[in-house]
């Protein structure tokens, strides 16, 4: 048995499976696999716009169910209490989650994250408390979530993976869905702007046919792109805090296919995001840096 499988069989045991549903995701043009319990949610949530966004202020405490995936991603395995406690200072956040299985274990994990456009990223860290069955293990979660708004309530949702805290193997990854349960603050401007205001977010990604594998990565990704006229093009690499990392490309560029290779050999293991910004409009996508 591999790694992978002994990481796999040691995630709490086996419950009964349902089967997911297979949604059409319209921002990404692919298909996405989607608890059936949370689909009717997804599809009568209204995504929140940028503007919407960076005027918000999203600290608060979520409360809702973090669905863990089987090995192949075609049904879920075990369904999770899951809680996440976000301070939001700008564009960064921080907290940390409380994940409770139906047998009583738990554990506390510090987060770190930034908001960027449209999408909260985040990366668990760091147990600080918690109770598991003998030979089970918490693996760390990432995610790259919507902001939205069902029946009133903001809600955040989306894939969230999961990696083991050494050496970042990969588990089996599931899907979370969150509903904020504090009183909401009135929308205020005192949330600092993380974009410039002629800046947008497009909707589709296929008008840029953005590709970006393998992710998670060892040593090196790759990010296809393709501009239908002449553009000014700026990728950057970010970490999870929001740090620039390095620039990977600002110039005028042909219309065209495009490439360019992300080097790994100088960074740790961990979450980054590359936000590529085409004449104004700005597609940001999470990436995983591992060692195996």
């Amino acid at each position: 048995m591999n790694t992978f499988n002994k990481l796999s069989s040691l995630l709490f045991g086996f419950i009964a499976i349902p089967m997911l549903l297979m949604a059409q995701s319209a921002s990404h043009g692919v298909f996405q696999s989607i608890p059936k319990e949370v689909l009717s949610i997804v599809k009568h949530t209204k995504v929140l716009s940028v503007a919407e966004i960076s005027t918000t202020d999203f600290t608060g405490t979520y409360s809702g169910q973090r669905f863990q995936y089987t090995e192949n991603k075609k049904a879920v395995l075990r369904t999770y209490h899951y809680v996440m406690n976000i301070a939001q200072s700008g564009s960064t956040v921080s907290g940390t989650t409380t994940i409770t299985s139906d047998n009583g274990d738990f554990a506390v994990i510090k987060l770190k994250g930034m908001v960027i456009e449209d999408k909260l990223y985040f990366e668990e860290y760091e147990i600080q408390d918690q109770k598991k069955s003998d030979g089970a293990i918490w693996c760390f979660k990432v995610g790259e979530l919507q902001m939205g708004k069902h029946d009133q309530h903001t809600v955040i949702y989306g894939p969230t993976n999961s990696y083991t805290s050494t050496y970042y193997l990969p588990c089996t990854g599931g899907y979370t869905m969150l509903e904020k349960v504090k009183v909401e603050a009135p929308v205020t401007n005192t949330v600092k702007k993380q974009t410039d205001q002629n800046v947008t977010t497009i909707v589709d990604n296929n008008q840029f046919a953005l590709q970006l594998y393998p992710n998670p990565f060892v040593n090196e990704s790759n990010l296809l792109y393709t501009t239908v006229k002449e553009s000014k093009v700026n990728i950057e690499l970010y970490d999870i805090n929001g740090a620039l990392i390095k620039t990977l490309a600002n110039e005028i560029q042909a219309s065209g296919s495009h490439s360019i290779t992300i080097n790994g050999n100088n960074l740790t293991s961990g979450v980054y995001i590359v936000k590529l910004n085409i004449d104004g409009v700005v597609i940001s996508k999470q990436i995983i840096k591992t060692t195996n």
